[in-house]
């Protein structure tokens, strides 16, 4: 685990500070052009995290917190092994037509979940592994699962990934709408918000591998790669919705639907800032303690996350020299 010794945490802190305005500046102020603009963030991501973490392999990221902190994650899928039994049991079920799941995907889904998310050009929109999977029941005569972050369907989504488990995350940009929605999920990512005034690169940047309470902050590369995540305790996964629930909760704002765009373009950014890791995902949710709610803030007194990603939504260039101005101390 990391530990920040006292004597060092200033200067530490300045340090680190000013590696990640630079990664964001280099992010957010480069000069974009068509899928150039996306390569170059990916390059430079990677970059900083290879510096930023000089012992870890770069396909170790894709572990989540134990690349982060120097663990290593031992005979993690036995403890989740008997949960993939539901999704299983639902993937192989055929439907009132004879057809199963696997119908739906390129090789049967085997491998399938390392391209998703992936861009519908017939929708103009992101499409989730999730909604993949509903579009299949759907194109089969049976009803769309309502919920995106608990029940059969997470269940399936769990089971999907884990025949993918390995395989080479590649995730495209095949439009220019394709890029405008890597550019939203880009400005989410970086531009501060809520109450207590963070970004996702405030804890997933600048103080990746530290402690926040008693859970450990997973670096931004290879977020979403190990994900859905099994809690043993609630018998539960944790989806990657789900997870961004929480972190907006957590920053001081009223979290958006599972299925809003501002989450699906956040993933399509950070699932192609991963391409080239190996898919590691399901995986075992990491020991912490959960810090407790402030009991004086009410969603009512939260600002939406839905007007900051609509109206308040900022350019790359005010996002840019914001950034630069407040730094993220």
């Amino acid at each position: 685990m990391w530990h920040t010794e006292p004597a060092r945490s200033r200067p530490m802190g300045r340090a680190l500070a000013r590696a990640a305005i630079a990664l964001a500046a280099l992010l957010l102020c480069a000069p974009q052009t068509a899928l150039a603009g996306p390569r170059q963030a990916r390059a430079a991501f990677w970059r900083y995290f290879r510096q930023r973490f000089p012992g870890i392999r770069m396909s170790d990221y894709a572990r989540g917190v134990p690349a982060a902190s120097g663990q290593h994650p031992g005979p993690r899928a036995s403890l989740y092994a008997a949960a993939l039994t539901k999704g299983r049991r639902l993937w192989t079920t055929p439907f009132p037509n004879g057809h199963t799941y696997a119908g739906c995907f390129a090789h049967g889904g085997v491998g399938a979940a390392a391209a998703y998310p992936r861009f519908d050009i017939a929708t103009g929109s992101v499409q989730t592994l999730e909604m993949a999977l509903n579009a299949c029941r759907v194109h089969n005569g049976l009803p769309a699962y309502h919920s995106l972050v608990r029940g059969p369907l997470v269940d399936l989504d769990a089971y999907c990934k884990a025949l993918a488990i390995g395989r080479t995350i590649h995730i495209t940009l095949p439009t220019r709408a394709a890029i405008r929605a890597f550019a939203r999920g880009e400005h989410f990512f970086w531009a501060r918000r809520g109450q207590r005034n963070f970004s996702c690169a405030t804890c997933h940047v600048q103080h990746a591998g530290q402690h926040l309470g008693h859970a450990i902050l997973t670096a931004a590369l290879g977020q979403g790669a190990h994900f859905p995540l099994y809690r043993p305790a609630t018998r539960t996964w944790i989806p990657i919705a789900r997870q961004y629930r929480h972190c907006l909760h957590r920053a001081g704002m009223v979290p958006l639907s599972a299925d809003s765009r501002t989450y699906r373009d956040l993933l399509l950014y950070e699932m192609y800032m991963n391409n080239g890791l190996p898919l590691a995902g399901p995986d075992l949710a990491p020991r912490s303690t959960p810090i407790p709610r402030n009991k004086s803030t009410t969603p009512a007194s939260l600002p939406t996350a839905e007007n900051f990603a609509g109206k308040q939504l900022l350019s790359r260039a005010a996002v840019c020299f914001s950034t630069l101005d407040r730094g993220f101390s």
